[in-house]
């Protein structure tokens, strides 16, 4: 006869492994080591009592957590902060609709330093700063966005196990931010494979349309207007489509068509700082232009 196992929901931490605990890495000071982590935490602080997190985070260090779970639009953790009982708490986030991950699957397949950082798995400043800009939020913007579930009693709106559980959440988001798009919707794999789709099909425009479901339609994509040639270079398809409506004697600055940097230097965007140069490259290829004919 199998010897029958203790199924997962369990409410005693002796059974739960070693390897499957989760305590906070600081033994005293702030939680998080990268920003997208202290942007979380902050979020808390700014909602709960100084009394409360401090001994939320008690529990978090001395504590544990265990039994994480990520799933579509819901994060469960079990929380034991003294003794061996575990409190099981749940955030539900507010799920993207289809037409925010619309925008947001076309916002980054045509913006080069978007669709690296997502391929890369670079989660960026810029990555999340481009997306507010558009109203899509993947770091909550207040407490209040995030219902949080527990079953301890406690009707205080913020009880102990919550802080807590949002405490060593940091740990988990510290290791990988990209379960923000899950929690939201959306895994990463899926927006990767959408994105890698629509900078590969020439001509396709899904701004308007539903989240393909097996894969992207052939629509068109709108070409942007010769006064606004950002994103240009990003853009997936064959970009001689934009040589007719093209004034021969328009000079295009093409430190400018690539967009923004992925990257800053002094607190200004590298594109800034290098779209001057071109002027001097284009004159000096001229000239060697120039000689190479009179050479000749």
């Amino acid at each position: 006869m199998k010897k029958r196992r203790n199924p997962w929901w369990i409410k005693t931490i002796y059974d739960v492994s070693q390897r499957n605990i989760i305590r906070l890495k600081s033994e005293w000071g702030p939680v998080g080591e990268n920003w997208w982590a202290k942007v979380w935490v902050a979020v808390l602080e700014d909602a709960g009592e100084k009394g409360r997190l401090t001994r939320a985070k008690t529990c978090a260090r001395n504590g544990s957590g265990s039994r994480l779970r990520i799933e579509t639009g819901q994060m469960r953790i079990g929380i034991c902060c003294s003794g061996y009982t575990i409190r099981d708490v749940v955030f539900l986030f507010p799920k993207f609709k289809e037409d925010v991950w619309v925008r947001l699957i076309s916002l980054v397949a045509a913006d080069a330093a978007l669709a690296g950082a997502l391929l890369s798995g670079d989660f960026t400043e810029y990555f999340v700063e481009e997306l507010r800009k558009e109203n899509i939020h993947l770091l909550p913007k207040n407490f209040r966005e995030i219902t949080a579930l527990c079953g301890c009693g406690d009707a205080h709106h913020l009880c102990i196990h919550v802080a807590a559980a949002w405490y060593l959440f940091a740990e988990v988001l510290d290791e990988d931010p990209w379960h923000l798009l899950m929690l939201h919707g959306l895994p990463k794999d899926e927006l990767t494979r959408l994105v890698r789709e629509l900078r590969e099909i020439k001509g396709v425009d899904c701004s308007k349309q539903s989240i393909p479901k097996e894969r992207l339609s052939d629509r068109t994509i709108e070409v942007p207007k010769l006064e606004n040639p950002a994103v240009f270079f990003s853009m997936a398809g064959d970009p001689l489509s934009l040589l007719p409506g093209c004034d021969p004697d328009t000079v295009a600055n093409p430190i400018l068509l690539l967009g923004p940097a992925p990257a800053n230097l002094g607190g200004k965007n590298i594109s800034d700082r290098t779209g001057n140069l071109y002027p001097v490259i284009r004159e000096y290829a001229e000239a060697l232009v120039r000689k190479k004919e009179g050479g000749e």
